[in-house]
């Protein structure tokens, strides 16, 4: 349940369950403390030894990394609502775990992918597997980051544009000169960076491929 002052969720729990509670903190602490040493071991002997560093356990330490950081995101903070029997969380909290453990599931999906790929290489084009591997590190990465990119940058201007619309919307339909004059006064101290921030992106990337890269750069 949420209490609407204090922003608090409080999941409901019978007496009945204390002692299943007690058991399950147990067990959880027990995984946790595994999974730890366990990934943290990867990565340190990834890191260490010579003869690992190669693609697939390059892969699989990076594996070992976010998912120790998407178990870390959430454990901790149950453990200490176990020990503290203060079952609580705000809403702040809540919001901020389930953005990190949303990112490193997309983030541990796509390894999982790479992963696959690389054992896919290494069966069917053993002799080729370097330069395949090379090849799509590469090609992978800049497709990655142009599809991150091209979302963030996408979302945040669909973002400003339909709130402009509403805004606009709005402002117009103000009877009061004085209410529609603040309205406007509001709006217009917020678009002139919202132009220079695109216009500038916008003018530099999408301009003729016959400017040289130093021109590029000076503007």
């Amino acid at each position: 349940m949420m209490s609407a002052k204090q922003l608090h969720f409080c999941p409901l729990e019978s007496k009945s369950r204390e002692k299943e509670a007690g058991t399950l903190k147990h067990q959880i602490s027990g995984i946790y403390v595994v999974m730890v040493v366990g990934n943290q071991g990867m990565i340190t002997l990834t890191g260490l030894s010579s003869h690992l560093h190669t693609p697939m356990y390059y892969f699989l330490s990076n594996l070992s990394f976010i998912d120790l950081c998407q178990s870390t995101v959430i454990t901790p903070k149950m453990l200490v609502s176990f020990v503290t029997e203060k079952n609580v969380i705000s809403y702040p909290e809540c919001l901020t775990q389930l953005y990190f453990f949303l990112l490193f599931i997309i983030a541990e999906s796509y390894m999982l992918a790479k992963v696959a790929y690389d054992s896919y290489v290494a069966i069917c084009n053993p002799l080729l597997y370097n330069a395949i591997v090379s090849y799509y590190s590469i090609y992978f990465n800049k497709f990655l980051a142009l599809v991150y990119s091209s979302f963030n940058v996408l979302m945040s201007a669909l973002t400003i544009l339909i709130s402009y619309i509403f805004s606009l919307y709005k402002t117009f339909h103000i009877h009061s000169t004085e209410g529609r004059s603040k309205a406007f006064s509001t709006c217009s101290s917020h678009i002139p960076a919202v132009a220079v921030f695109y216009g500038s992106a916008t003018f530099m990337y999408l301009q003729s491929s016959s400017v040289s890269p130093w021109t590029k750069g000076l503007i």
